[in-house]
């Protein structure tokens, strides 16, 4: 149903057509793709309902929105909020790599595999620098060993 006050174009009406009638019969939720269920620019109104309703919920739920938030990501890394805590409590609130206790939570590293294999907890400028580098080994020698080469040619 178009908004209060709008008219559909033919323009518009064709675009409504193409993306109904698109490859795609379904959104990504699963939700039958209609002229009744779709906008003009393609987006699923029930969709756009369900994740308004849960916008409120969040609203009106936030610590248990943001326990949730985290689940969810903790869950696509491979890991579970006990898991992640265990660690926590096992590596004293220290990141794995420098042992420093970090200004904000720690980051949960994983192996980039399928699934993801949780691996240890780390600061936020550790986790960015260990992706930099590909989490390689070898590289992370050679930068070893660069960084170690330019403090001996500064100290001279």
């Amino acid at each position: 149903m178009p908004r209060k006050g709008y008219k559909h174009t033919e323009e518009s009406k064709a675009k409504m057509r193409n993306i109904v009638h698109s490859k795609k019969k379904y959104c990504k939720n699963g939700h039958e793709r209609t002229p009744e269920n779709v906008y003009v620019d393609g987006r699923c109104k029930l969709c756009t309902r369900i994740n308004a309703k849960n916008s409120t919920w969040k609203k009106r739920n936030p610590k248990k929105a943001t326990i949730n938030d985290k689940r969810q990501k903790l869950k696509r890394l491979g890991w579970t909020l006990e898991s992640y805590e265990a660690a926590q409590t096992e590596q004293g609130g220290r990141c794995a790599i420098c042992n420093q206790i970090p200004e904000r939570s720690l980051h949960s590293d994983h192996a980039h595999g399928n699934p993801p294999k949780p691996r240890d907890l780390l600061c936020c400028t550790c986790n960015v620098g260990l992706g930099m580098f590909k989490d390689s080994p070898d590289i992370l020698e050679a930068a070893a060993q660069y960084a170690r080469k330019w403090k001996q040619e500064t100290q001279k």
